[in-house]
């Protein structure tokens, strides 16, 4: 399969007589016959081509599949070449489009949709398939309106156009869509797009998702806050040539869908504005931030009832995210790794209060070299902390207060020994708990 590119494969297994089968995986090679045996799998729902060597698909490829088929998975095709427009028009069923991982590109793969116009579809995933080395297309993706004329038209519960080099989008074409309120999972992660000449506009539509549970917008290095550029007059570096804060839209307010669950934004570099972050009556749970970098860290929230369980405000400085958000009974887990959080936790003894009902906190990597009696404040109900990769010396003795915690993380600190104090804390019969102690 691997290396006949000009034999034609004629598939003549007895498929016909599988007429209860309902999933099948089988090999595809670079040119394959789906023979006529298929189409008497009346039953057959679920189709993956798991070892795929096609090299094109052309409009009567897939004429001899069973009409019923309502997923199609192809992944990691890395031989393929192109697939012509009308090719899908053999599925008039299908809901669940997959062409992860093969060498397709995002416009070819678009464009293939044309069959698909106005149906209803639970998954179209589209992740990394554009690579550099299909030289028939500019590996910097911009999207159009006319790319996303197909698209557009489908009511897509779960869109997966993640890491596809998208670089620019033009005439709005990435909120042309005509059913918002279809979507429950939109992942654009690890592209090169920003949202700058439609900002507001993005942000009305991302409230019109009405269903929306799932938004992953992670990895973009779309601008540095403060780029600092050579001076090669007066021989020293400055920051920003140009004042561009008047450029940059002020948002007042990012409304949040009543349905998202979650909400992912890690590892971003951007020149983002947005003053505030408003959740009402919504069914947010998780948030992670992680590594945000942006010149305005909004303030969040929550107004009637909300159940945040988990956050992550890993690599933004602790100083940034102070008091940024409001009482949360529901927080269950905090991560600030990498937050300077020693430039706070000497004289903030209120860093986490408004949690109280924590359970899991990771403080690693903080450059912590001692607590107060009060660091942590009051965490009565903290089962697990993390407080690995610091420079604590010592054992701190307030961590004896926590009476209901089971699992302790100290590894790759400095400490030498244990005090007498703290081992009769660890192996006390009392606590009755199992302590982890890493050293």
């Amino acid at each position: 399969m691997q290396n006949g590119k000009t034999d034609e494969v004629v598939y003549s297994l007895a498929f016909n007589h599988l007429v209860h089968l309902q999933e099948l995986h089988v090999d595809l090679a670079s040119r394959p016959n789906l023979s006529k045996s298929f189409t008497g799998m009346s039953s057959l729902q679920k189709l993956w081509f798991d070892y795929c060597y096609i090299y094109s698909i052309s409009n009567e490829t897939f004429t001899s599949l069973p009409k019923n088929i309502t997923e199609l998975r192809m992944q990691n095709c890395k031989s393929f070449f192109t697939i012509e427009s009308d090719a899908l028009r053999h599925f008039p069923k299908l809901s669940v489009l997959d062409f992860a991982g093969s060498h397709i590109h995002l416009q070819q793969a678009l464009r293939s949709l044309y069959p698909l116009q106005n149906y209803r579809m639970k998954e179209i995933n589209f992740h990394h398939i554009t690579y550099s080395s299909i030289t028939r297309y500019d590996y910097d993706v911009i999207l159009s309106q006319e790319m996303m004329q197909y698209i557009a038209t489908i009511c897509i519960q779960t869109l997966d156009i993640s890491y596809n080099n998208i670089v620019a989008i033009r005439e709005m074409s990435l909120i042309m869509f005509q059913h918002p309120e279809c979507f429950i999972n939109v992942i654009l992660s690890a592209n090169r797009f920003g949202i700058q000449q439609m900002e507001i506009e993005f942000l009305a539509f991302f409230y019109k998702m009405t269903n929306l549970k799932l938004f992953d917008f992670s990895y973009l290095p779309l601008e540095f806050k403060n780029p600092v550029f050579p001076n090669l007059i007066y021989g020293s570096s400055q920051n920003i040539i140009e004042d561009r804060s008047i450029a940059i839209k002020k948002i007042k307010r990012l409304f949040l869908p009543k349905q998202l669950n979650t909400i992912r934004l890690t590892h971003v570099m951007a020149n983002m504005n947005i003053d505030e972050v408003l959740a009402v009556n919504c069914t947010l749970a998780v948030i992670d931030l992680s590594y945000f970098q942006s010149k305005v860290f909004p303030k969040f929230i929550f107004k009637n009832d909300h159940y945040i369980s988990e956050l992550d405000l890993s690599g933004i400085s602790a100083l940034n995210t102070k008091s940024k958000f409001p009482q949360v009974h529901s927080l269950l887990a905090l991560r600030m790794r990498q937050t300077e959080l020693c430039r706070l936790i000497d004289t903030d003894t209120n860093i986490f209060s408004w949690a109280p009902k924590m359970q899991d906190l990771d403080i690693s990597s903080n450059f912590i070299w001692y607590l107060k009696e009060n660091s942590l404040g009051d965490l009565s109900n903290l089962l697990t902390l993390n407080v690995s990769n610091n420079i604590l010396q010592y054992f701190p003795t307030p961590l004896t207060k926590l009476e209901n915690i089971t699992t302790l993380d100290l590894s790759f600190n400095r400490l030498i020994t244990l005090d007498e104090h703290t081992r009769k804390w660890i192996d006390s019969q009392n606590i009755k708990k199992n302590i982890l102690n890493y050293i």
